[in-house]
């Protein structure tokens, strides 16, 4: 999955599940990542601390 954030400058991140990333003074874990044959897809995020 590629997660794109936008701040004050452009982050980019290639995440595999259970990979962290930071927000702010945040971090935060892709918990779940669905791919489904039809291009719908279900991400679930966690905040890890903040």
């Amino acid at each position: 999955m590629e997660l794109r954030l936008v701040t004050d400058e452009l982050q980019r991140y290639t995440l595999e599940v259970g990979d962290t990333f930071p927000v702010r003074n945040e971090t935060w874990k892709l918990a779940r990542f669905d791919d489904d044959p039809n291009d719908d897809w279900l991400v679930l995020l966690t905040r890890v601390n903040g």
